[in-house]
């Protein structure tokens, strides 16, 4: 298998071949945020948002924590673009030592831009991430010393890809709601992300790739939820990621002019994925990551996941026990009844490496 392949390729490489592993100058990444983005820091945590258990992984080969069948989108680009390993999750046994000098990953699934996204599954917040990543800095520090650190933090591509769950909760939560009205909530989420970048350039870093919200009334789960039976989208919520997506581009305009040295990218997972459930023969193509024996024919299932009965089924609900379990995972758009498949990442893939380019 593809997956197993790439890792076994990564635990192989020496330090020494990473050194300058690429044309871009990119010697590390560091990813923060949800879900979309975790590579197994939740398998930590008393949650029910686990993915360290099967199904998850099938297509990897084991569970890893990632919440889908197989790869990320961050982990497509960069192994195959940027000749970098898989970042581990920084709650790994693993993340010690050499294995730190190619980045980390602070991400956790169902946390969010506002901490007490986080607090409602017990999982890490934007806040304990920034702590993560300045352990993460001293270690570096430790196995690199102070300058060879400082050079890797400066030129490290900086992952940002949260909100979703923020707006999740805050359609649940009657509080909330009450004290925000959607433009104030907006507002609030764009400052926080604003102030995490702030909190990562006054540490050096200089290239973020931040990731916008997805179309979070087509997902499978809120569409379920909602109560549509026809299974189509849930219209006021993708107005309020199009509305977050918009204001998102015009803080990372100001940001690119207010902070010197700055590069900063956009990507756009809401048009692709959009686009993929509402035009699925589009995609009966070959990815530019994958071979031709792992080609993605046409997604012929939109609006439900593989794992289950694809409707409600995600984190500890989506198990090996769950009924219903389709069999051919790269038919989907979405694996559990959140999340995007491989198949489907690879894609969103494509569209990242095209738009991250001007930061590389």
């Amino acid at each position: 298998m593809l997956a197993l392949l790439l890792f076994s390729l990564s635990l192989d490489l020496s330090l020494g071949q990473y050194d300058h592993a690429n044309a871009y100058g990119v010697p590390a990444i560091l990813i923060f945020g949800d879900s979309t983005v975790d590579a197994g820091n939740n398998n930590v945590f008393s949650t029910i948002m686990h993915s360290n258990h099967a199904p998850y992984g099938r297509d990897f080969g084991f569970p890893t924590g990632r919440f889908s069948n197989g790869l990320l989108a961050p982990d497509i680009v960069g192994e195959l673009t940027l000749n970098l390993p898989f970042p581990l999750a920084f709650t790994s046994p693993n993340a010690t030592g050499d294995n730190l000098i190619f980045g980390a990953n602070f991400a956790s699934a169902a946390s969010g831009l506002v901490d007490s996204t986080a607090s409602l599954f017990n999982v890490a917040s934007s806040t304990q991430q920034l702590k993560w990543f300045a352990s993460y800095r001293q270690q570096l520090e430790r196995i690199a010393g102070p300058d060879r650190a400082q050079s890797i933090l400066s030129r490290a591509l900086y992952v940002i890809s949260s909100g979703s769950n923020d707006y999740i909760y805050y359609r649940l939560n009657t509080r909330l709601s009450s004290q925000y009205n959607n433009e104030q909530f907006r507002e609030l989420l764009i400052k926080q992300t604003s102030q995490f970048i702030q909190e990562l350039y006054n540490v050096g870093g200089r290239r973020f790739a931040v990731v916008s919200v997805p179309p979070l009334g087509c997902l499978p789960s809120e569409i379920t939820t909602a109560g549509k039976r026809d299974r189509s989208c849930v219209e006021d919520l993708n107005s309020k990621a199009v509305a977050h997506n918009v204001a998102l581009q015009q803080l990372l305009t100001r940001t690119k002019a207010s902070l010197p040295g700055t590069k900063v990218a956009y990507l756009d997972c809401y048009s692709v994925l959009f686009d993929a459930i509402h035009n699925p023969a589009k995609y009966g193509k070959n990815s530019t990551f994958f071979s031709q024996e792992h080609s993605i024919p046409w997604f012929s299932e939109t609006n439900r996941g593989c794992c289950g009965s694809g409707l409600i089924e995600v984190g500890d609900l989506c198990n090996g026990l769950s009924m219903g379990t389709c069999s051919d995972s790269s038919k989907f758009v979405f694996w559990d009844s959140f999340h995007p498949t491989q198949a489907m990442y690879g894609i969103i893939a494509e569209v990242f490496y095209n738009q991250a380019a001007a930061v590389l």
